[in-house]
């Protein structure tokens, strides 16, 4: 049954999906309202309507890359079967082996130094922490929206450092798993132990980002 769209979803979609193959082209930073507007055959006025800015609009299309290959990984290897600690922490891998795409990393740096500290939404952070332990949703409100704040941050800076030769993707996942779950008392050792199953499960596939920011997840 064909999907049916009220006019304006269908100019929103329109408008991503034509923004995600410029962006990709062009890289973000050099694609402007009026390419996206000609691309997408619609009036420029409509796009700060469906999207206050273009930073918005980037950090849209951004969520919907992840989310895409999140969906994807996991469906290929059923990590429904998975322990939440495990699972949290092959989403971690996953997301930082994403930025060994070219494309991709660049277009990240550039959404980023456009928007700052806001590209994350802390929500999505949030729930990431909680995914990972029970032991997260014993903390008060407080301590855990702090937390989400702080390890977005820290996320946000660690891809910067996936520019660096001496760091890799799987470097990084590292750090971020480990001070994650430090914070909850996992021992070095579980952590290591997590961690490096959760890379031995993300080697099992490939992610191949190509044109138009297009996902494609495959076992190897």
């Amino acid at each position: 049954m064909a999907t049916t769209y009220t006019v304006g979803d269908k100019t929103k979609n329109n408008i991503i999906n034509e923004s995600r193959k410029l962006f990709y082209k062009k890289g973000y930073k050099d694609t402007t309202y009026t390419d996206i507007s000609k691309a997408a055959d619609v009036n420029r006025a409509l796009i700060p309507y469906h999207f206050k800015s273009k930073e918005l609009l980037g950090a849209t299309i951004y969520d919907l890359i992840i989310n895409d290959t999140t969906d994807k990984a996991d469906s290929l290897l059923d990590t429904e079967d998975l322990s939440s600690d495990l699972s949290g922490a092959f989403h971690v891998v996953v997301f930082f082996r994403m930025f060994e795409n070219e494309h991709f990393a660049d277009f990240i740096s550039e959404v980023y130094d456009a928007c700052k500290n806001d590209l994350y939404d802390i929500d999505i952070e949030k729930k990431l922490i909680l995914s990972f332990d029970s032991k997260f949703a014993k903390l008060n409100d407080k301590t855990i929206s702090l937390l989400s704040q702080s390890m977005a941050s820290i996320r946000l800076n660690l891809i910067r450092n996936l520019k660096k030769d001496d760091y890799t993707a799987d470097d990084l996942a590292k750090h971020y798993i480990n001070m994650l779950l430090h914070y909850i008392g996992y021992s070095e050792k579980k952590i290591n132990e997590l961690t490096d199953a959760a890379i031995s499960l993300a080697d099992l596939i490939d992610i191949n980002i190509s044109t138009g920011f297009s996902v494609k997840v495959s076992y190897r």
